[in-house]
């Protein structure tokens, strides 16, 4: 399940601008405190992005049936996160070198590919060709926000993502369609790969 809840404009301000301007611009974050607690909106400040990742001020995220599994407590997960897996943004601030190699620039529209690494290889779902759900897959938006950058979910105004999970969004297509397709368009995938694997013919269904 998956719906819009919000479309965050962009700004005029550079991002060295809101890093180190009169105000030391800080971000506000949708913080989750626990399980059925309302979300507490917090300010993060704004830091350049580590080795590996971009920076992107957020465009437009999503509500994913997962994230209100997570606040009604149906799945586990330690309190002090931002979560929001269907989001994306505009890639302002990166090492252009290492952009590059993912064919990403600033500027860019991107969305992101949160799940890290490849699947294992060696647990039940993996041996059962179901590698999407992986024990061992790890999540980018799942770290603290307890240590700089701070911001790694999604329901937020900026995001800190590694390159190597970042897509470009081609020229065109509205970035805030798009943001629809981060988590229930893999899952659709997954089931046509399922299905083709099972030997079972689509169209005739």
């Amino acid at each position: 399940m998956s719906r819009r809840i919000s479309s965050i404009g962009p700004s005029t301000q550079t991002f060295t601008e809101r890093r180190t301007g009169a105000c030391a611009k800080q971000q506000k974050e949708r913080y989750s405190k626990g399980q059925n607690v309302p979300f507490e909106v917090k300010e993060f400040p704004v830091t350049e992005p580590p080795k590996g990742y971009g920076a992107s001020e957020l465009l437009a995220s999503d509500v994913c049936g997962t994230d209100l599994h997570i606040h009604s407590g149906r799945l586990g997960t330690d309190t002090g996160t931002i979560i929001g897996h269907e989001f994306v943004g505009r890639l302002v601030a990166c090492d252009p070198a290492e952009a590059a190699e993912y064919g990403l620039a600033v500027g860019d529209n991107v969305i992101a590919d949160i799940a890290v690494p490849v699947p294992c290889g060696e647990c039940p779902f993996c041996l059962a060709v179901d590698d999407a759900n992986c024990v061992r897959m790890r999540v980018t938006n799942g770290n603290q926000a307890d240590h700089a950058p701070y911001l790694f979910g999604g329901y937020a105004e900026f995001n800190y993502t590694p390159l190597s999970k970042l897509v470009r969004i081609p020229d065109g297509l509205d970035p805030r369609m798009v943001c629809t397709f981060a988590c229930p368009g893999p899952t659709a995938l997954h089931a046509f790969t399922l299905a083709a694997r099972a030997n079972i013919d689509i169209p005739s269904v």
